[in-house]
C-alpha cells in the first residue's frame, strides 16, 4: 500500500509535468481525432484528482473518502489545470481554450470515479 509520502511525491511529479514548458510550440498529430494537449489535460487531471483524493483519505483519521475530500481534490486539480491553461494561452497569445478546460473537468470526474468505493 502506498504511503502518504509516495502519493505526495507522485502528485508533485504530475504537477511538475503538467506545468513544464513544451518542447515545441507545434501541435502534434491528432490521436483518434483528439489533440495531444487535450489528452494531456485529461490524463493529468485524472491522475492528480485520483491521487489527491487518496492523499486526503490517508490524512483523514478514519481513512475514508469524504465529500469534503472530493471537493478539495477537485478544486485543487481544477486550479492546477487552469494555471496550465493560462500559461498555454499566454504562450499562444490567444484566449483560454474551452476544450482544454473541458478535458480538465472530464479528467477530474474520471479521477473521482476511480476512487469510488463500490
Amino acid at each position: 500500500m502506498p504511503t502518504l509520502q509516495h502519493i505526495a511525491k507522485l502528485l508533485l511529479l504530475a504537477a511538475a509535468l503538467a506545468l513544464a514548458p513544451h518542447a515545441s510550440a507545434e501541435e502534434p498529430a491528432p490521436f483518434f481525432g483528439l489533440q495531444q494537449d487535450k489528452i494531456l489535460h485529461f490524463s493529468v487531471s485524472a491522475v492528480v484528482s485520483s491521487g489527491s483524493i487518496k492523499l486526503l483519505q490517508a490524512a483523514d483519521e478514519r481513512h475514508e473518502v469524504t465529500v469534503t475530500n472530493r471537493i478539495a481534490s477537485s478544486l485543487f486539480t481544477l486550479g492546477l489545470g487552469y494555471a496550465k491553461e493560462q500559461r498555454d494561452a499566454r504562450e499562444r497569445g490567444q484566449p483560454i481554450d474551452a476544450g482544454d478546460m473541458t478535458a480538465n473537468v472530464l479528467g477530474i470526474i474520471t479521477g473521482n470515479l476511480l476512487q469510488w468505493q463500490f
